[in-house]
């Protein structure tokens, strides 16, 4: 009895060959270095954004006469923030796309 090396070559192969269940480990691994991706730049543009409406905030409000540090600035800052609320509340309530 000879030995058959094509057949053992294909065996070996056979058993290295990765299954669905490799792939389908490779996805959810994939997609959860995804999703800790998108969270850590979400945290980032929140922050930056946070900055800017700080900014704008401080630019409005010292050109409509109440610079930062004065007592008008705090009402005209609650003011600006409580636009935004309801600026926003009003783009959760409108129907969208989806």
């Amino acid at each position: 009895m000879t030995f058959d090396w094509y057949s053992a070559l294909q065996a070996q192969a056979m058993r290295l060959r990765p299954g669905p269940a490799a792939f389908a480990a490779l996805a959810v691994l994939a997609f959860g270095i995804a999703l800790l991706l998108e969270a850590r730049q979400r945290a980032a543009t929140e922050a930056r954004n946070a900055l800017d409406i700080a900014a704008e905030d401080d630019a409005s409000c010292a050109r409509l006469g109440a610079p930062p540090g004065t007592v008008r600035f705090a009402s005209c800052a609650a003011e600006l923030r409580a636009i935004r609320r309801r600026h926003a509340e009003r783009l959760a309530g409108a129907p969208g796309w989806f």
